[in-house]
């Protein structure tokens, strides 16, 4: 589950480490 939530973070490159934090929670 770490790398395709990797992949989500540097395809969107998002700025605030809690936007990739939901993102990852998202995907899961």
């Amino acid at each position: 589950t770490n790398q395709p939530c990797r992949t989500t973070i540097e395809i969107k490159s998002l700025p605030t480490p809690i936007a990739i934090e939901l993102k990852c929670i998202a995907t899961i």
